[in-house]
């Protein structure tokens, strides 16, 4: 089993997508990569995946 890496900017849209984020984690995440954070969960992890994948 595969461990989870560690949720910077450097991952892949798929990656992001993969595995189980927390809406904080999410949240600092977009933060501190410009991307807005309003939304839900969902709304706001597909944004950053976009981000992510550029």
């Amino acid at each position: 089993m595969q461990s989870r890496p560690a949720l910077t900017a450097a991952l892949s849209g798929v990656e992001l997508r993969r595995w189980y984020w927390t809406l904080a984690e999410l949240t600092a995440l977009a933060r501190s990569m410009g991307v807005p954070v309003r939304g839900g969960k969902a709304a706001l992890a597909e944004r950053l995946a976009a981000a992510l994948d550029g």
